[in-house]
């Protein structure tokens, strides 16, 4: 994401797709957030290597469309397929450390693997600008696909696993994940999405469009409600999960925190390259404040949780710093100094340290609930850039139609970087001023994010972690799973026994 927050404004002039800023993220985010569960789900029953193998080849997928877009259309279909693979990369990976790692060296593992993920959180913005500067942004994707090539052909090649489990008890396990459930969390999710970012913007609120699609997307969601309940332990959301207290608290947690950090992410960048009109590359400069405190908050959130024995003040403080820090942002314009920026965008950083925290609400969380803390923190991410899309555009619209002598739709067609080529020289102080405060109005939503990690952070469980037992669902969750898959295959052997006896049965003499 850090890689491509810098390069958003250039992709929109190129492609002449400003009011599709939001799609380039939340396209991702959708796609990761609604597969999520499928991939844990299929970690439960199929070997760990060819998940991931499966989603790194899905994620290069998605960077070569991207990369190769001729339409901003194309580029977000790329998104959202590369979105899909990341969600089987990042839960396998999870999965497969602590399958291959022996438990006390765990924690070392996961801090130098967070020590990776720094330098790539570090290193992203300045690869991402010097690319769209000197070769082309098309390039943030395309440097990808033989990375990851590498990558998947290491794991599949040489990781060793377990003993694997006969095919047919795959097959059977897989047998039992619900399909229904998944394939009725995606277009529900999708359509409540689209409406959230295009109502007002793209199409009316009262078009036939967005009616239909809230209609649609209500309705499968409320399928999808009595469809999971029916299901029980087998259903792709157990419902004993969301009586864990830690599990609900931590999820919305997770929900509002990844909210803001994308929003942050993403417009800190495109306000330095629009508003002040710098170049991708000093943007990427601009943006190291941001995601070095971040990187290094995050190591500082946990160690202070394993120091308290709590999450809670963590959680808190996190919620207190967006909230401090997005009224901060909302109120910065053409004339703010360039260190006043840089300081907000170090709080901004700093607000990250409780990322990680919902991961530290129970102890040895299953990976059902592993999967419903990424899912909840994906969809926060997606939902919290349409949402802003859908502010920023529809704000600059009101803000510049009064305006004598502006062609807003030109504006808007043709990408933020040529804002200063398509408006009239004595009316540019101006629009820039609405231009500016139709963007950082977006930094209220990051406000609503703060105020739910406040109120997630004080619900949570006040127990000290080593003594929590209130994790107790997410274990039997898990042996439930375990126990399903072995009653389905019972039962089939049961079924297939039955009816060979009856094909040999004697027929009875008359």
């Amino acid at each position: 994401m850090t890689v491509i927050g810098v390069v958003v404004p250039q992709i929109t002039t190129e492609l002449g797709s400003l009011s599709d800023v939001g799609w380039y993220g939340s396209a991702y985010f959708l796609a990761a957030a609604a597969s999520q569960l499928a991939f844990g789900a299929l970690n439960r029953v199929v070997p760990h290597k060819y998940v991931y193998t499966v989603g790194v080849f899905i994620f290069e997928l998605g960077c070569l469309i991207s990369g190769l877009a001729t339409s901003s259309k194309m580029c977000i279909v790329g998104r959202a397929i590369s979105g899909l693979g990341s969600s089987g990369i990042v839960s396998t990976s999870l999965v497969l450390v602590t399958n291959i790692v022996p438990p006390k060296r765990l924690p070392f593992m996961i801090g130098a693997l967070g020590s990776l993920e720094l330098v790539g959180q570090i290193t992203g913005p300045l690869i991402g600008g010097g690319f769209a500067t000197n070769v082309s942004w098309r390039w943030c994707f395309l440097i990808n696909v033989p990375l990851g090539v590498v990558a998947g052909l290491t794991v599949f090649l040489l990781l060793r696993g377990s003993k694997q489990a006969p095919w047919s008890d795959i097959l059977t396990g897989l047998r039992t994940i619900d399909a229904v459930g998944i394939l009725l969390t995606i277009p529900g999710s999708a359509a409540i999405l689209f409406v959230i970012q295009s109502g007002g913007n793209t199409f009316a609120w009262d078009s036939p469009t967005i009616i239909g699609l809230a209609v649609a997307g209500g309705v499968l969601l409320v399928i999808l409600f009595f469809w999971e309940r029916s299901r029980g332990d087998l259903a792709v959301l157990p419902f004993k999960l969301f009586r864990n207290r830690n599990v609900v608290f931590g999820a919305t947690f997770a929900v509002g925190v990844n909210m803001a950090v994308s929003l942050f992410d993403y417009f800190v960048p495109f306000w330095n390259e629009t508003i002040r009109g710098i170049s991708p590359e000093r943007a990427g400069i601009l943006l190291l404040p941001l995601v070095s405190c971040s990187a290094f908050a995050v190591i500082a959130g946990g160690s202070l949780a394993t120091y308290l024995g709590r999450t809670n003040p963590v959680m808190i403080i996190g919620g207190a710093l967006v909230i401090a820090v997005s009224v901060l942002l909302s109120s910065i314009n053409a004339s703010a100094s360039e260190s006043r920026v840089l300081g907000y965008s170090a709080l901004a950083g700093i607000s990250a340290l409780a990322t990680q925290q919902p991961y530290l609400c129970g102890k040895d969380l299953s990976p059902t609930a592993i999967s419903l803390m990424l899912f909840s923190g994906m969809s926060g991410s997606a939902v919290g850039l349409a949402m802003a899309q859908a502010i920023f555009i529809n704000q600059l619209h009101d803000n510049l139609d009064p305006v004598e002598g502006i062609n807003v739709a030109a504006i808007i067609g043709s990408g933020a970087t040529e804002l200063r080529n398509v408006v009239p020289t004595d009316k540019l102080e101006q629009v820039l001023k609405l231009y500016n405060l139709s963007l950082v109005q977006v930094f209220y939503v990051s406000v609503g994010a703060g105020c739910l990690m406040l109120a997630s952070g004080c619900l949570v469980s006040w127990r000290r972690t080593e003594n929590d037992d209130s994790d107790r669902l997410l274990h039997e969750e898990s042996a439930d799973s375990t126990q399903n898959v072995q009653k389905t295959q019972e039962n089939e052997k049961n079924q297939s026994k039955a009816e060979t006896n009856a094909l040999t049965v004697t027929p009875t003499s008359h």
